[in-house]
């Protein structure tokens, strides 16, 4: 079954959502809580149905770089690469 890419983009949206919400509730209790906004392009998986090449990254490339600036900012693009597509 092939997802939609309107039902893809909107599940993307409402996890942004969430995790910009959850940021601001937590960010005055001084929780101790990293909150990542990932808001990464293509990656190769079997839904993406991408394969790896200049500007689709692995899994692997894609969650070390998320984890990279984890408690460094809010929201991330992830890999570089992915940062040039958000303004390309």
């Amino acid at each position: 079954m092939m997802v939609s890419n309107s039902s893809y983009c909107m599940t993307k949206a409402f996890v942004s959502m969430i995790s910009q919400s959850v940021w601001w509730e937590f960010k005055t209790e001084n929780a101790g809580i990293d909150i990542l906004d990932y808001r990464p392009a293509f990656v190769e998986t079997k839904l993406s149905g991408k394969k790896a090449s200049l500007f689709v990254v692995t899994t692997k490339q894609a969650t070390t770089a998320a984890i990279d600036d984890l408690g460094q900012t809010r929201w991330t693009n992830g890999p570089f690469v992915h940062h040039l597509t958000e303004y390309g």
